[in-house]
């Protein structure tokens, strides 16, 4: 899987140009315009801000779009590999900031931050980001589940924050 992540400024067209798999895209968009025309900034600001999670099921032909800011994966399936193909748009000055993996951004969270975020002890939230070893490509959740029956497996990197 390709560890989650999001782009700063580009929106990316992907197109899959081989294999089949799953795609989740984090969006805030869609939760604000499913309240019923109460989408006032203000009464958003007091209630705190609200994600949805957008999954498909892609394959060889898919088109999909991942605007800037929002946060997605790729994911897989287990009997073929997932192959796309993809093109930043508006991609000037764009960083593209990884919530898992070795280089995560959460890696940066100071300790209180986040014991307040993930509602756990430093130490073991340190322990789940610490743990992959690689940096972009991850073991998939199955993969995982089946480290996890077998007796090896340790947490991965989706666990504290899962869409």
């Amino acid at each position: 899987m390709i560890a989650p992540n999001y782009n700063t400024e580009a929106t990316r067209i992907e197109i899959v140009v081989g294999g089949k798999g799953d795609v989740q895209i984090v969006c805030p968009h869609l939760s604000r315009q499913q309240e019923e025309g109460r989408g006032r900034e203000e009464e958003e600001q007091q209630r705190g801000r609200h994600y949805e999670r957008v999954q498909s099921e892609v394959s060889s032909g898919t088109v999909f779009i991942v605007p800037a800011g929002h946060p997605s994966v790729a994911v897989s399936s287990r009997d073929e590999n997932l192959e796309l193909l993809c093109f930043g748009i508006n991609a000037q000055n764009n960083q593209r900031t990884w919530l898992a993996g070795r280089n995560n951004v959460l890696k940066q969270m100071d300790r209180v931050t986040k014991e307040l975020s993930f509602d756990q002890p430093a130490r073991e939230v340190d322990e789940v980001l610490n743990a992959p070893r690689e940096e972009v490509f991850l073991e998939g959740p199955k993969e995982r589940e089946q480290e996890r029956e077998k007796g090896e497996g340790r947490d991965g990197p989706l666990e504290l924050f899962a869409f």
